[in-house]
């Protein structure tokens, strides 16, 4: 279908059987690892003892694997920042360079209206914006093969009204639930009331060209995108898309 192809983990199950499986079939990978020594990462993860280790070790096994068979695959480290973690970014940042990762993200909390966690809700974009001390931290640490991106605008954007009245970005997205949910996005996982359908029951092109889908996407559209939040996962490039759709007067004036 000439469709890309990638995987957002956690990384503690993710051992090398499953990669030497799966890693030449993806685009990239992205491991969401919320801290950056044992005993922070079970207090945010809540996981089992010697999750974290298992994590760096399943970014160094696809690191090795990645380079062994010449994949193109992009290997990536997030970190959403908040107060319990702030002080172990540049260290999880030089653990997972070491590792063998190709990219570290930091994000700010994007926190939903109807999210079920209370993580980063009194947060404030100056949280974010001040930190320069880590963004210096993390600017150290670039090089040809490795390279670090601080983000921090989603805090100030969370609640922003969309300038957009319809999901035009969905039809080249989609995502997988771990239970097999086909959904338009990850802001929408776990919401089933937005699921087109579930992988272990149907084929991915049967729920994609299927009656539910189209209902599903019709439903958040009569809504105003009511369900999503103002700084969503394809808020930039629905952006764009509806600047095409809807241009400006003069958009060729420079």
């Amino acid at each position: 279908m000439g469709a890309c192809t990638a995987v957002s983990t956690n990384g503690a199950l993710f051992t090398r059987d499953k990669l030497e499986e799966c890693l030449k079939s993806l685009s990239w990978i992205r491991y969401s690892t919320s801290a950056g020594t044992e005993a922070t990462y079970k207090k945010i993860h809540r996981g089992r003892d010697g999750d974290f280790a298992r994590v760096i070790s399943s970014i160094a096994a696809a690191s090795e694997i990645k380079h062994r068979d010449n994949l193109s695959v992009v290997l990536n480290v997030q970190i959403i920042m908040i107060p319990e973690n702030r002080h172990e970014v540049v260290t999880l940042a030089k653990i997972v360079k070491e590792a063998g990762a190709d990219r570290f993200i930091v994000k700010s909390v994007g926190a939903m209206d109807k999210t079920q966690s209370e993580v980063g809700r009194d947060l404030t974009a100056d949280f974010y914006s001040s930190a320069l001390d880590i963004k210096e931290g993390l600017k150290a640490l670039n090089d040809d093969k490795f390279v670090t991106v601080y983000r921090d605008t989603r805090v100030a954007n969370t609640f922003r009204k969309k300038s957009y009245s319809e999901c035009y970005a969905e039809p080249f997205h989609t995502m997988i639930c771990a239970d097999g949910g086909v959904c338009p996005c990850c802001d929408l996982q776990g919401r089933e009331e937005f699921y087109f359908g579930n992988i272990n029951s149907q084929s991915f092109s049967e729920i994609w060209t299927g009656e539910r889908r189209k209902q599903v996407m019709e439903m958040i559209k009569a809504s105003g995108m009511a369900p999503c939040p103002g700084a969503c996962k394809l808020d930039p490039m629905n952006q764009y898309l509806d600047e095409l759709l809807h241009p400006g007067e003069h958009v060729d004036f420079i």
